[in-house]
């Protein structure tokens, strides 16, 4: 699986590579270099009274300004204090860059349920890289409970704001989902599971729909041509449902309440998921990097990578071994949930895997656990 990715985000004239200030407006503007330190000291002397007076964008621009070094001296414990005191009134990029501190274990002990939690509020204030982050850490099962059809809400919400991560997941993501059409045309899909909601779109019978939930008596779809979500009442639906691609896990709803939708067998394409760990680092946050393999991100999964010869039991209710390391390869044979399977190779995310029938195939990693001694 892909790793997170990382971007910043500060104040006026600012910053460079991936770094992007925040304006007192509390936009954001990209800037193509680096801050020099004269620029860097310019703008720590119009942020820092604002900040102090209580300016959230300021607050912001100051964790940015701590986290990156820019005109001080870097202090991750400063940073976070900036930031903290920005999310607490709700500036979603500050939330984000909290999220992803604790996440990659920048300047406190790495915590995804306290990642999760900073990536959720900046996700729900409209922060596309938290949104593909939150997605990410759904399909992964860190920090909260694995959930297909939340990682795809989330990844989806993010995708229609361009977030380039996203928009690479999010068909990894939803290829297993169950996809429906309606009965019938103009058909409205709704903000919510209830007739008093929104009509947020439209669908007729030769529309592709993938099922993310079900809740009382309504179906949660995504379109995957736009991004969009929304509800249709069940009655609406055509009876017929069946997975994109073949393989994968059942979906959650957006609301964490919902009862989660059928699906075909957990399959390994999520494992080409890329997260836009978005925090102490900088960057346009409509551009996403894979970090380095030796990053922080990836170190907590890495060091615990299987060897040939270990010993690894199926995590998921049904997963697919393919021919090759790939999503698109040939399965050849099904692992269900307790299955102890023996490595063979590793690539890429994937791990080719022998079964006590002698089978052997490749299968997505995340797909798999400690197998019980």
């Amino acid at each position: 699986m892909k790793r997170i990715v990382t971007t910043i985000v500060i104040l006026s004239a600012l910053v460079g590579s991936p770094a992007v200030l925040a304006q007192p407006n509390g936009t954001a503007k990209p800037q193509s270099t680096a801050p020099t330190a004269a620029e860097a000291r310019k703008i720590l002397d119009q942020v820092r009274p604002l900040a102090e007076q209580g300016d959230a964008s300021a607050q912001y621009n100051m964790g940015v300004l701590y986290d990156q070094g820019y005109g001080v001296k870097q202090n991750y414990a400063t940073a976070r204090d900036w930031y903290l005191k920005a999310a607490k009134q709700g500036f979603a990029k500050a939330a984000h860059n909290l999220g992803i501190m604790y996440e990659s274990g920048k300047g406190v002990p790495a915590d995804p349920a306290t990642a999760a939690k900073w990536f959720r509020r900046a996700a729900e204030g409209g922060e596309p890289a938290a949104q593909n982050n939150l997605a990410v850490l759904y399909v992964r099962g860190q920090g909260v409970p694995r959930d297909v059809g939340l990682a795809a809400y989330w990844a989806a919400h993010a995708a229609a704001h361009g977030n380039q991560a996203a928009i690479d997941n999010l068909p990894e993501i939803v290829a297993d989902l169950p996809h429906a059409h309606v009965n019938g045309s103009d058909v409205n899909v709704r903000s919510g599971p209830s007739k008093d909601d929104t009509v947020v779109h439209q669908a007729d019978s030769t529309t592709q729909l993938v099922v993310l939930a079900h809740q009382d008596g309504w179906t949660q779809v995504l379109f995957p041509d736009d991004y969009a979500t929304g509800w249709i009442a069940d009655f609406l639906m055509a009876n017929s449902q069946a997975p994109l691609a073949a393989s994968k896990q059942p979906a959650g709803a957006s609301p964490d309440t919902a009862k989660p939708a059928a699906s075909a067998a957990d399959g390994a394409s999520l494992d080409k998921t890329k997260t836009s760990d978005a925090g102490t680092g900088t960057g346009d946050d409509k551009k996403t990097a894979s970090l380095a393999p030796g990053s922080n991100a990836a170190s907590a999964q890495d060091s615990a990578a299987p060897s040939a010869g270990d010993k690894r039991a199926v995590g998921v209710s049904a997963a697919n071994v393919r021919a090759k390391p790939s999503a698109s390869a040939k399965v050849v044979f099904q692992a269900h949930r307790g299955d102890v399977l023996t490595v063979v190779g590793r690539q890429n995310g994937w791990l080719r895997v022998r079964s006590t029938k002698r089978e052997t195939g490749w299968v997505a990693g995340f797909l798999l656990t400690a197998a019980p001694d």
